[in-house]
């Protein structure tokens, strides 16, 4: 995405910078107690981006900390699940790694890039249980 100022043709702050996500789900077959089983690997690119004009910090694009500026990089995230029947209600368990490797990068639209690093590995388990039929 790009958009620029059309009185000074500066860059417009706070527009994300060019990403991209390639993934794969995988749904093997099933029988038995582990109904639904079910695996995902997905990559995330983001692009290097300067700072426009103006952006919020901006200024300490030249400090020892934090910078308003991002470098590209890469994240990897991987998924497991499956939907067993418990007392005849279907459970959805699944499991969720998010930035696999702990890669440090600055997210260009984070709010706290100016003095912090963004999230690191990040493990999620979640149960969802639908309500009624």
């Amino acid at each position: 995405m790009h958009g620029e100022r059309r009185d000074n043709e500066d860059d417009l702050p706070l527009l994300p910078a060019d990403n991209v996500r390639l993934g794969a789900q995988f749904s093997p077959a099933s029988e038995g107690w582990i109904s639904d089983p079910r695996g995902s690997v997905t990559v995330r690119y983001y692009a290097a981006k300067d700072a426009a004009p103006g952006e919020p910090f901006a200024q300490f694009d030249d400090a020892p900390f934090g910078s308003a500026s991002t470098d590209d990089y890469f994240l990897v995230d991987l998924g497991a699940g499956f939907s067993p029947k418990i007392a005849g209600q279907t459970v959805h368990l699944d499991l969720g790694v998010y930035n696999l490797l702990d890669t440090d990068y600055r997210g260009f639209l984070d709010t706290y890039k100016g003095y912090a690093l963004s999230p690191g590995r990040d493990i999620r388990l979640t149960a969802r249980i639908p309500f009624g039929g």
